[in-house]
């Protein structure tokens, strides 16, 4: 009886040892749910004003934008090291920048009176079609002050020909006016509303009266 007795107390203190060690693991385990915290969210806006005049207006067509990778997520992107690419831990777009510049794109062709620009679905009436790639949206952090880094691919086709007419890269960099993930932000839309601008002048001027309809 007493042998028995001791092998049950033998068990009973391995079951503990056992459970012990299960939650002293949990405790330490990288998948446990980890403190929550605040994450802030922001936009890319620019402003074009309304064209004065408008003449006649050849369509395009804006593509939705791709992004290299690295940059087609909602994380802000910053370096501090040179080939080195990270992302801040609390802050963040409030969709993929590539995703955001789309309609902002829109208003830039229309305000220069002489595009209509439009988007899927509403393609049928197009005559060109403008495909742009976000290659580079980051915060310098290598530079003081620090500053964004901005530069997209545009490319232009005549969808009745099939001709490519132009293909640039718009680059910007702004300086920021804190070395902070807000800086940069403030920073990065300057650098949009500058590139865009620059964009639909060179779609307007790479559409000449001989590929007009």
């Amino acid at each position: 009886m007493r042998t028995e007795s001791k092998r049950k107390t033998i068990r009973w203190r391995s079951l503990q040892a056992v459970l012990g060690a299960s939650v002293l693991l949990a405790a330490c385990s990288p998948f446990q749910a980890q403190r929550t915290y605040r994450v802030t969210t922001y936009l890319l806006s620019a402003h074009f004003p309304a064209a004065s005049r408008q003449t006649q207006r050849a369509t395009v067509l804006v593509s939705e934008p791709q992004a290299d990778a690295g940059f087609d997520t909602t994380n802000m992107a910053y370096t501090a090291h040179a080939y080195e690419l990270d992302y801040f831990a609390k802050n963040e777009w409030i969709a993929p920048p590539a995703q955001m510049i789309a309609p902002l794109l829109v208003k830039a062709l229309d305000a220069t009176g002489r595009l209509r620009a439009v988007r899927l679905p509403t393609a049928a009436a197009a005559n060109f079609r403008l495909d742009t790639r976000l290659e580079r949206l980051e915060q310098d952090f290598t530079t003081r002050p620090s500053g964004v880094r901005l530069a997209i691919r545009a490319t232009l086709v005549n969808l009745h020909t099939g001709r490519l007419l132009a293909n640039r890269t718009f680059d910007e960099t702004v300086a920021a006016s804190s070395a902070t993930p807000y800086g940069g932000v403030a920073a990065a839309n300057v650098a949009v509303q500058k590139a865009l601008e620059r964009i639909a002048a060179f779609v307007a001027a790479a559409i000449s009266p001989t590929e007009a309809p």
